[in-house]
């Protein structure tokens, strides 16, 4: 994401006591609030827990995601006959 700004995303900021977090906050000029985006991840999140057993903490929502995606992927269908 080398443009933010075409996201509406007016300002980044990281949390200062955290050296290591993967956590940022956000300002907006259009879009979603914090608030709205927080709802969203989880109503996903509740989704993607009904799929797949609960994720391990240092697992992210984009883990569970692409598991889902590679089982998906690798169901075998069984061939139906023809005119079925």
């Amino acid at each position: 994401m080398s443009d933010p700004g075409s996201y509406g995303i007016r300002r980044i900021m990281r949390p200062s006591a955290e050296d290591l977090s993967l956590g940022f906050f956000y300002e907006v000029s259009e879009g979603m609030t914090p608030d709205e985006a927080e709802r969203l991840y989880q109503h996903v999140y509740e989704k993607v827990s009904e799929v797949v057993c609960e994720l391990p903490f240092n697992y992210s929502m984009a883990d569970g995601l692409l598991y889902i995606a590679r089982a998906k992927a690798q169901e075998v269908r069984v061939p139906q006959p023809a005119g079925s």
